[in-house]
Formats: C-alpha cells, structure tokens, sequence
C-alpha cells in the first residue's frame, strides 16, 4: 500500500483493523513514555484514540503494544498491536527478522572515514553488520563493534543495515535507502556514519553538526534527514504460527525527493 503523507508535525492513523495499527510518527515526538502517565508520546496519543488497547501486555507495561520504536528525532511508520494475540504474532515475527522496515536518509559524505569508499562502484544490496556499545557523555551514543574489534563478543546480538540505492551521488547530499529487520538504538544513524555516509542534521554523528545548540539536541528538534518510510510483515491472523508466514502486508510511504528542513 503506497500513502500519499506530508511529514507533517502531527501524529496519524496510517491505516487500522482490529488487530493492529500502523501510525506516523511526527520528528520530535517520543515514540514511547519512560513513565506512567507521561504525555505527548506517540504511544498515549494511540492510547487516548484506541484505549482497548491499554490492556495490550509488551515488552514494558506503560508500551502497551508497542512493536518497535523510532527515535525521537527520526519521522515516520510505527506498528502497533490493538490485542494480545495480534502482539504476541507480531513480537513472535519481530524475533524471527520477518518485519522489515525500510528507511531514507540524506546524508553528507564524509571523506575521512575509515571506509572511504567510492559509493557510485558500492555493489548493492551493501551490508553494514555489528554489534552497539554505548559511549559518550551519559551514553547518548552508539559505537558499532565490528567483528575483530576488542570489544566484539562471541555472545552479544548482531545487528544489520541493508542499503539497497544510493541516489543523488552527483550531488552534495545523497538519498539513502535501506532495511533492517531488528533494530538498535541509533542503529542506521551509527551504521551509515561508520561507512562515511553520515546523517544530514544528525548533531550526535555528523561532525558537520556538532556545534548544534545543545538545547535543541537534548529537545530532539533538530532537522535529522532521517524516515521511516516502509513496514512489511506478514498479516498476524488469529493463532498464528510462523509457518504461516506466507500473506505479507507492506506500508509504504511516498518518500522525500528532498529533505525536509
């Protein structure tokens, strides 16, 4: 399903039936509280619209049916379960990496980077895969650990960054498109960084934003050039089972041919 959405500033219902929800998140509203009772979230927004779904037991009580989250500074689609049983399908697919989500970004290139890459002769599909460490002032940042470096465990979760296209190279602010299916914080801001492609208007990975007034990155108003433009997974009928994972249903917004400052 292709929508036909603005990025605006305010919260919509994408598209709803009676077992989920895909809704748009708006840049600078948090996806999920980190207290009870907390508002203007993306979540107690869907909660005062749906309030049946209170009752939806995720991963934290206050998420309610939260699939996954989105950045506060980054727009774009959020899935959410209306009942348990669509939940429980959905957390179920989510582990077996069969949500995709699908991401633009316009970025700068960064010359200096370890990568250094020649991104017009890149063979696409490219694949940016590590694990996170937090780092920084109040571990606000992520660092990628690759396989080899120090910090690498044997144990620890991997995660991947599929760019798909890279559009725009003649230009001075590339389009990139690409997939993940589970995330971690900052995971496609980090990853894109790593390989010399970082964010446009990203204070914490983009050293040509670094001197960003510090109110508006702990706000998260600034002008990050990162969306959430697509969700495909398959549809969570009633006593799902992974084998039945034949029916995807895809969301998929227009995206920007431009940023959106």
């Amino acid at each position: 399903m292709l929508i036909d959405c603005k990025f605006s500033s305010q919260a919509e219902v994408i598209f709803e039936n009676e077992a989920y929800a895909v809704l748009y998140k708006p840049r600078g509203m948090p996806t999920a509280p980190l207290s009870e009772n907390e508002e203007g979230t993306l979540v107690s927004w869907f909660l005062k619209r749906c309030p049946e779904a209170v009752s939806v037991k995720g991963k934290k009580d206050i998420e309610a049916g939260l699939v996954h989250r989105l950045d506060t500074a980054t727009s774009g689609l959020v899935l959410m379960a209306k009942n348990q049983e669509s939940y429980d399908a959905l957390n179920l697919m989510q582990g077996n990496d069969l949500i995709k989500k699908t991401y633009v970004a316009f970025t700068d290139i960064d010359n200096e980077s370890d990568l250094n890459a020649d991104f017009s002769r890149l063979n696409l599909p490219y694949r940016i895969s590590s694990q996170f460490r937090s780092f920084g002032p109040k571990g606000k940042k992520v660092l990628p650990v690759f396989y080899g470096m120090r910090d690498f465990s044997s144990t620890a979760k991997i995660y991947t960054t599929n760019i798909i296209d890279i559009n725009n190279l003649d230009d001075s602010v590339p389009r990139v498109t690409c997939t993940l299916t589970q995330g971690f914080r900052h995971q496609v801001r980090a990853h894109l960084a790593s390989i010399g492609l970082p964010i446009y208007g990203d204070p914490l990975y983009n050293g040509k934003f670094k001197d960003f007034p510090q109110e508006k990155i702990e706000d998260h108003s600034y002008p990050l050039q990162l969306y959430a433009v697509g969700l495909s997974f398959p549809e969570p009928k009633r006593d799902f089972k992974l084998e039945d994972s034949k029916d995807y249903v895809s969301f998929l917004l227009q995206p920007p041919d431009k940023m959106i400052l």
